[in-house]
């Protein structure tokens, strides 16, 4: 993540006057959240009471689980003590609420990351419970390892954007910061955007195989494909991600940020 411009005061009257996207954000994450939760606790008692065969899949997604809680949490105190969602010429104090946005969506963009890969952890770990040929395993094992690869450069990327790391949202105190062209803005996209598709096309083209009835294998292959819904998030992240560098921080960095999460 670049440190995103936010030299100076926005002077310029926004266009479409002071609409707030906030309690939409929250919405959406807190509904999704609550959605996943579900879900996540329907497999845990599957594996554990009916199957009795809990993995480390599932201990990855429960891990995942709390990921999204925490990040929800971030986004909650973005919007409502940074003032995310809102044009920043309209908050009551902009200099305040600036830095606070800037530090939690810094602590949110190492969750989504982290978060994001423990999903995606699983999912592979998943796929090696269906089929665990020879073929199989090495093309799940390549993008496990890539995935873990460019996540983990990601952290590093977001951890020393500024050093110390408080410098991203108190610009005024001592220390140094990563000049914006040094730091990959697309690269851990670009690579979810591979692995999103890679996870989500190899359970279908294993389940495709599987001596089931046509019905069920269309049904499965329909629910593994919402998968797809990541890809499509870390397009949009991707086409974005010059948002980070608008001044009006606290209005242009929700589509690049946060969609990917929600």
């Amino acid at each position: 993540m670049s440190k995103p411009d936010v030299s100076g005061p926005i002077e310029t009257l926004p266009a479409g006057g002071d609409h707030d996207n906030g309690p939409v954000l929250m919405g959406v994450c807190l509904a999704l959240t609550a959605v996943s939760a579900l879900c996540v606790s329907l497999r845990c008692y599957a594996r554990l009471c009916m199957r009795h065969n809990f993995g480390w899949d599932d201990t990855l997604i429960v891990l995942a689980m709390v990921s999204l809680i925490i990040g929800t949490a971030l986004v909650v105190l973005a919007v409502q003590v940074g003032g995310m969602g809102r044009h920043l010429y309209y908050l009551p104090d902009p200099g305040l609420q600036l830095s606070a946005a800037l530090k939690w969506s810094t602590f949110y963009q190492i969750d989504i990351i982290v978060g994001a890969l423990l999903t995606k952890l699983s999912i592979g770990l998943f796929i090696l419970r269906i089929k665990n040929d020879k073929k199989t395993r090495y093309i799940i094992g390549f993008t496990m390892v890539l995935m873990t690869s460019a996540s983990l450069a990601g952290v590093v990327v977001v951890s020393v954007a500024c050093v110390p790391l408080k410098k991203i949202w108190i610009p005024s105190i001592a220390g140094k910061c990563l000049p914006p062209d040094l730091v990959p803005g697309y690269f851990q996209p670009l690579v979810a955007l591979v692995t999103d598709i890679v996870l989500t096309v190899s359970p279908i083209a294993i389940l495709w195989n599987v001596q089931i009835s046509r019905e069920r294998k269309v049904a499965i292959c329909v629910i593994m494909s919402l998968g797809l819904s990541a890809t499509i998030a870390n397009i949009m992240k991707i086409v974005e991600s010059p948002a980070l560098e608008a001044r009006d921080y606290t209005c242009t960095s929700i589509p690049q940020q946060y969609i990917p999460k929600c």
